[in-house]
C-alpha cells in the first residue's frame, strides 16, 4: 500500500500534519477502490490501506494536496487473476446410462471470487453449464452410451478473473443384459 511523504521545494521532508492528499487512477479506464483521501500525521506522512485498481492495464496515482506540488507513481501492472477449476463430485459416480448426474464445480482465487458461469464437456462435447454462486456451482447431465469419460469444467474467466479448466474420470455402466 502505498505511503506519501509531504516534501519542501528543497526536497526535504516535513513534518507538517493535518495534510489532505487525494489520490486519483491517472489513466481514464479502471477505478480506484478504497479510501482515496488521507491526512497526514504528525510526521507528514500518510498511508493508505485498502486501495485497489479495477480493470487490467498499466495504471499511475496521482496524489495531490493543495499548496504542494503533485506526485505520481511508479507505473502498476493489473492483470488478470489466475484461477483454479475443479470438479468436486459427479453424483452418482458411476452412473448408468440416461441416468440424470450432477457435477459439482468449484472456481478459485486467491485475489478474489471468481463470477460467472462454468461449462461441462466430455470427449464428445458440451454436456451441461451452470452458474457460479460464491465461487462454487453445478449442472446436471445424462449420458447415453456406456464407457469411462474424462469430464472437463472449463471455466471462461472475464476482465479481472483468468479463465481455467478441471477434469475428473467418469464411468458410465452398460445396462445389464435382458434374459
Amino acid at each position: 500500500q502505498p505511503q506519501v511523504q509531504l516534501r519542501g521545494a528543497d526536497g526535504k521532508s516535513l513534518a507538517q500534519p493535518g495534510v489532505t492528499i487525494t489520490a486519483e487512477l491517472s489513466s481514464s479506464t479502471g477505478s480506484l477502490l478504497g479510501t482515496i483521501t488521507g491526512s497526514t500525521d504528525a510526521s507528514g506522512r500518510v498511508t493508505y490501506t485498502g486501495l485497489g485498481i479495477t480493470g487490467t492495464g498499466t495504471f499511475t496515482i496521482s496524489f495531490t494536496a493543495d499548496g504542494f506540488a503533485p506526485v505520481t507513481s511508479d507505473a502498476i501492472t493489473v492483470g488478470v487473476a489466475p484461477t483454479s477449476t475443479s470438479i468436486l463430485s459427479e453424483d452418482p459416480d458411476p452412473s448408468a446410462v440416461d441416468q440424470e448426474v450432477t457435477v459439482a464445480f468449484r472456481v478459485t482465487s486467491t485475489r478474489g471470487t471468481p463470477t460467472g458461469s462454468v461449462t461441462v464437456s466430455d470427449q464428445d462435447g458440451t454436456l451441461c453449464t451452470g452458474p457460479l454462486t460464491d465461487g462454487a456451482g453445478s449442472c446436471t447431465t445424462s449420458f447415453d452410451s456406456p464407457g469411462d469419460r474424462t469430464l472437463t469444467a472449463s471455466y471462461t474467466g472475464n476482465s479481472t478473473f483468468d479463465s481455467s479448466d478441471g477434469t475428473a474420470s467418469h464411468t458410465v455402466t452398460a445396462p445389464e443384459a435382458g434374459v
